[in-house]
């Protein structure tokens, strides 16, 4: 193989591969707007969760009062029917 044929192929593979590298660099960026895009959802769900808990957790409290006020009222009531009985 001769020095020009020699020079030429390897500029046709030089060639190639700075297509190929610019054509990673073109996936590697949309694969950037995609992760960041899934970051944004995945916080947006984080903060859902988030709500959800404290909204579960003051439901509780307000199931528990509700119950320990039924509660005192039926242990009156048990009461004065014991004492009338």
């Amino acid at each position: 193989m001769e020095d020009r044929e020699l020079k030429a192929l390897l500029d046709e593979k030089f060639s190639e591969v700075k297509t190929d590298i610019r054509h990673a660099r073109v996936e590697i960026e949309a694969l950037r707007g995609e992760v960041k895009l899934n970051n944004e959802l995945i916080h947006g769900v984080d903060e859902k969760i988030e709500r959800f808990r404290g909204e579960t957790a003051d439901n509780f409290k307000t199931v528990r009062s509700a119950i320990g006020l039924s509660n005192k009222v039926l242990i009156k009531r048990i009461a004065k029917l014991e004492k009338a009985s």
